[in-house]
């Protein structure tokens, strides 16, 4: 639970990158935080909230932040900046990133050619 605490306050001190920085929160703290302001392009600061009503939960509530977090690759961000990764690795990391992105885009691209097609009346 403490490095769970900790990598939050990390991540939410330095940012991911991902459309979301302190600055949203406290303007304060963004000028501790180089390079904060300015960086975010949401219009809400995204925060996750679980509800814990017994003990009995609390390791379903876990694993499912777990998996949020994982979905949202905030632990793979919080992994890169805190660890030196092999340049095996990144070159992994890095051609998923860009398989998933191709992918999307080409599904992008299907579901346009779909609805011109469409409007032509096929």
């Amino acid at each position: 639970m403490q490095y769970l605490a900790a990598l939050s306050k990390e991540v939410l001190r330095r940012g991911t990158g991902r459309g979301w920085s302190v600055a949203r929160w406290n303007p304060a703290a963004a000028q501790s935080a180089p390079g904060a302001m300015g960086t975010s392009t949401a219009p809400f600061p995204r925060s996750l909230h679980f509800d814990v009503e017994d003990n009995s939960q609390v390791d379903h509530v876990f694993k499912k932040m777990n998996r949020k977090l994982n979905m949202e690759g905030i632990l793979l961000e919080a992994r890169i900046r805190t660890w030196h990764t092999k340049k095996s690795d990144q070159k992994i990391i890095d051609q998923r990133r860009t398989a998933k992105r191709l992918a999307r885009k080409a599904i992008g691209r299907k579901i346009n050619w779909i609805m011109k097609r469409r409007d032509r009346g096929f």
